[in-house]
């Protein structure tokens, strides 16, 4: 009798903890549909161009890799919201790759494109468009930033990876991760350097610690704001979001005072690629956690700028994404 009468407190308590946990679940989800918000996302995958809606709902594919190897990266919607830029490397017959920068209708459904730019010899990477003077720039090479008319004519050189460092005969290094801050009418954009070492014909590859820079458009006032990787301009502040190198932190840097804030920490989550929405209050952010195995899991989250609030949007790989209202 004592027995039964146990198995049921037991039976009952149970109910009522699983019970809690399930409705507490519950309250968290609908919490999140309710506050997450709203807008489109572009975003690359395995080549392919996507848009799908903040709370990963609705993913539409505007641009397929085809079978030809398209590969396409680092989108941003255009300031209108209804077209998104890309830069993309198309893998020809007999290994010819075509490097370029396209613009394509977010709603278009055969996967067909405008070409801006292209080249057989220079690859390009973080296209911005500058709406208050309808121009694109971008990195051409990793090694220079360029500035074109929106139709793909006079091109212009803004800067070039020497201007910016000096490197030694052992490094090597790029310009990456391009954006445009609309508050100054500047660039932003990383640079990243590895150091070399050739030890009994092994050829080893260090990284060295990386910079974040700020310049006008026509290549004058160049200024070194703080260390780190990734950085993404505000759409309307004079902040700058980017990823604190080696500590696995989002930081935020003001260009006026250089004070710099701390919004998450992810240890020991690998960050990647980061995008604002367009009221400048979330930001948008890709992270992997790496397994022992040689499986890892990516994810596509929000967090609010001031840190308090951290939204799913999916669990996706990708090369680059941008966010519109």
């Amino acid at each position: 009798m004592f027995k039964k009468k146990m198995c049921s407190i037991v039976v009952v308590v149970s109910v009522i903890i699983f019970g809690g946990l399930f409705i507490g679940f519950t309250n968290v989800f609908a919490f999140q549909k309710k506050h997450l918000p709203v807008g489109q996302i572009a975003y690359t995958s395995s080549g392919s161009l996507y848009t799908m809606n903040s709370d990963g709902s609705d993913k539409r594919t505007v641009v397929p890799a085809r079978k030809k190897p398209l590969f396409i990266s680092d989108p941003v919607w255009t300031s209108d919201g209804e077209k998104i830029l890309f830069a993309f490397k198309d893998e020809k017959k007999f290994d010819k790759k075509i490097y370029g920068i396209g613009l394509v209708d977010s709603n278009e459904e055969k996967g067909k494109f405008e070409i801006i730019l292209q080249s057989d010899s220079h690859s390009f990477g973080y296209p911005a468009f500058l709406p208050h003077v309808k121009k694109i720039c971008f990195i051409k090479g990793g090694s220079s930033i360029c500035l074109i008319d929106s139709s793909g004519a006079n091109l212009q050189k803004i800067v070039e990876l020497k201007e910016i460092v000096k490197l030694e005969k052992n490094e090597k290094g790029w310009i990456y991760s391009l954006s445009y801050l609309p508050t100054k009418k500047k660039l932003v954009f990383g640079v990243a350097i590895r150091e070399e070492k050739i030890n009994e014909g092994i050829t080893t590859s260090t990284p060295k610690v990386g910079s974040i820079y700020i310049i006008n458009l026509d290549g004058t006032n160049l200024q070194f704001l703080t260390h780190g990787r990734r950085p993404r301009s505000s759409p309307n502040s004079n902040k700058i979001a980017y990823i604190k190198e080696g500590s696995y932190k989002i930081n935020t840097i003001d260009v006026d005072t250089k004070k710099i804030r701390t919004i998450y920490r992810s240890w020991p989550c690998w960050l990647n690629y980061l995008a604002w929405s367009p009221d400048g209050k979330y930001i948008l952010y890709q992270k992997t956690i790496e397994w022992p195995t040689m499986l890892s899991s990516n994810y596509l989250r929000i967090i609010s700028v001031k840190g308090r609030k951290k939204f799913k949007v999916a669990n996706k790989y990708t090369a680059g994404f941008s966010w519109k209202y």
